[in-house]
């Protein structure tokens, strides 16, 4: 994967997020409300590993519903972990285009990067706040730690015009 094919894929990634979002939204606007009551039928979904068969009947009200409350508790949160996939899979397949190894932890393969490669500082930095982010939504239930408030805060401080950042004066 280059840098290029890596941004094409965040970029579809991002727009795919703001599709579903407003298609929703357009649903839920235009949908006649004389249908809202009809049954929708999952039989014919396959069997999933560890779940089974998933046979549910609910109307295009109680869809919509489910819809929603992902949306709105899960949705951003899921589209941000597939960028960082994205990024994970760019940093494995880079390495292993350098002969180096090319498993391991996100913060293993971003160091082994840029071990090889000259990243700039604040670019590091920023996807230091990423990494934090993404470990505390999976690790900790979405609960800030002082690492990721460490992480953020470093950022914070060189991405506001008007803080100086104190390593420069």
């Amino acid at each position: 994967m280059t840098k290029s094919q890596l941004e094409q894929q965040i970029i579809k990634t991002i727009k795919n997020y703001w599709r579903i979002k407003s298609s929703f939204a357009i649903y839920k606007k235009h949908l006649p409300r004389t249908i809202l009551t009809q049954e929708i039928n999952y039989e014919n979904i396959p069997s999933l590993a560890f779940i089974g068969k998933i046979n549910v009947h609910e109307t295009i009200q109680e869809t919509l519903n489910q819809i929603d409350n992902y949306s709105n508790d899960r949705l951003a949160r899921d589209f941000f972990l597939a960028i960082i996939s994205h990024i994970e899979e760019f940093f494995s397949n880079y390495l292993k285009q350098m002969g180096k190894q090319s498993d391991g932890t996100l913060g293993a393969l971003q160091n082994r990067v840029q071990k090889i490669c000259t990243i700039p500082t604040l670019l590091i930095e920023k996807f230091d706040e990423i990494r934090e982010r993404r470990n505390s939504l999976i690790h900790h239930g979405g609960f800030v730690t002082n690492r990721y408030s460490e992480t953020a805060n470093k950022i914070f401080a060189t991405s506001n015009g008007f803080i100086e950042d104190p390593t420069t004066i």
